[in-house]
């Protein structure tokens, strides 16, 4: 199978992802030495605790990935030390984006983007988390140690966490990667979404924090034990089916990762349908958030922790950042949401459900551009998802057993409109039965005064007499008209007469 270039929107949404994670990563770093120098000792040494865990995580379970495909089965010893090199300096990530700018067999395209949105998820909760909480709270308590360098450092690991969530889609597990389709303006609405309530989130705790101090850390475990109850009891085990078993440990580190997602946002891992789970963890997270809000309030009246902010301001930020993040969350999912795809993936009819049959890397096509099932963005700029028109059924629907039989079509009345024969002669409903035999022996006499002249033109010489074994539907050389012309509309007549005896 040969290589081809990613189409337009998957290009972007990997410009994006790449740019976002890089710069990340970079400011994350500067920050950090930011610490260093301004005194904050023990923050600076957290920062960079999380980031070598953050990369030093993502490199292995990358190189882990990438010797199990067997495209990398066999490569050379060359490319296998290049490989070794490339993760070993933390480039792992950047390695594979860039795979995805070149020519690419567009059949490992959705497995790839799969493994990539998840290594996005532990570096934006392991590191890019953590350094918002930390320049948060330090921008509370001291904003005179905030720099603009911190500033830039915020808003890209805000940003870097909402995307590597709206770019996380429903379902992106081995055994069902081909649903893993999205377009641009549902990930514009879920990043907003996110962008809301994790806001609203970082800023409760860290409020709270500024007050209470180390007591956050309590509300913290309690909502991460909590979290981590639930997500086992929901999950049962994560599902696990024959193409996608984990291990014991496996499932203890998926699910201690997931719990503390799930202090900050709601992330999905189930298939099927998620409402009342979606409701209830944002009602708890709501009434958690009141409650963290108004202990904040109290206690920093007296001890008046956050230096220079109005505290009216902070609670209207706070309250609308999360009532607009479930705007979005509501309109994504009413309109948006990876299930109003249906229509541009393959379904044979309105009625049945979604077949769905996942691509096997054993079983290459040689045309992948044309198979919706090996691209990722569902966009007009690409041709292998754009949306064809379905078909009219040509199955008659069955009648319903209790209904009786229906009149056959050749015993129905005739049509009350007035109709149009090819020969110009009309009839109505209405007309009698006389009337039609006197139509009938009209055109009849016109017949034969037709006939006749053609044997005064035969006797004539004017035109030949017709040839032996001559067929009778030819017409008469010299003439336009047949030898014998019955239509269609004699036929009818002669039914609605006897019919009418």
């Amino acid at each position: 199978m040969g290589v081809e270039f990613l189409p337009i929107c998957d290009v972007l949404f990997n410009v994006v992802s790449l740019a976002s994670y890089f710069c990340d990563v970079v400011f994350d770093i500067i920050a950090t030495y930011t610490f260093f120098e301004s005194g904050h000792t023990p923050w600076a040494w957290l920062s960079l605790v999380s980031i070598t865990a953050s990369l030093v995580t993502c490199q292995i379970l990358s190189a882990k990935w990438m010797l199990r495909q067997e495209r990398y089965r066999n490569m050379s010893r060359r490319k296998f030390i290049i490989l070794s090199i490339v993760h070993g300096l933390g480039g792992g990530m950047i390695w594979r984006y860039s795979l995805l700018f070149a020519p690419i067999q567009l059949d490992h395209v959705k497995q790839e983007m799969r493994n990539l949105c998840v290594l996005r998820m532990i570096h934006g909760f392991a590191e890019s988390m953590t350094l918002l909480l930390i320049q948060t709270y330090i921008a509370c308590i001291s904003r005179d140690s905030v720099q603009e360098i911190n500033v830039i450092s915020m808003a890209l690991s805000l940003f870097n966490v909402c995307w590597a969530l709206a770019s996380f889609t429903k379902n992106i597990r081995q055994h069902n990667v081909h649903r893993l389709v999205l377009t641009w303006i549902g990930v514009i609405f879920q990043f907003m979404w996110r962008l809301g309530t994790i806001t609203s989130r970082v800023l409760v705790l860290v409020l709270y924090s500024t007050v209470y101090t180390y007591w956050v850390f309590l509300v913290v475990i309690l909502h991460w034990i909590t979290m981590m109850l639930w997500v086992l009891s929901r999950y049962a085990a994560f599902n696990k089916t024959k193409l996608e078993k984990l291990s014991r440990m496996q499932e203890i580190g998926l699910s201690i990762f997931v719990s503390y997602i799930h202090i900050f946002c709601y992330v999905n891992l189930e298939e099927q349908s998620t409402k009342l789970k979606i409701i209830t963890f944002y009602s708890i997270m709501l009434v958690e958030n009141i409650l963290l809000m108004a202990l904040w309030t109290l206690g920093e009246q007296v001890t008046t922790s956050v230096v220079g902010w109005d505290r009216d301001k902070i609670f209207i930020a706070v309250s609308s950042s999360f009532f607009l993040g479930l705007v979005f969350m509501v309109i994504y999912y009413k309109y948006f949401h990876v299930r109003k795809l249906e229509a541009s993936l393959h379904v044979e009819n309105p009625g049945d459900k979604l077949r769905e049959k996942p691509r096997s890397h054993n079983n290459m096509s040689s045309s992948s551009t044309d198979d919706p099932a090996v691209t990722v963005f569902n966009c007009a700029l690409n041709p292998a998802l754009r949306k064809k028109k379905k078909m009219p059924s040509r199955s008659v629907p069955p009648l319903p057993p209790s209904s009786p039989p229906s009149t056959p079509f050749w015993k129905e009345q005739l049509p009350t409109e007035e109709r149009t024969a090819g020969d110009g002669f009309s009839f109505s409903r209405t007309t009698s039965v006389d009337d039609i035999r006197q139509k009938l022996q009209e055109k009849k006499e016109k017949q034969m005064m037709e006939l006749r002249r053609i044997e005064d033109d035969i006797a004539a010489g004017r035109i030949e007499r017709p040839r032996a074994g001559q067929n009778f539907n030819e017409p008469i050389p010299g003439t336009n008209i047949f030898i014998i012309k019955v239509s269609l509309f004699d036929c009818i007549l002669l039914k609605v007469l006897k019919d009418s005896q």
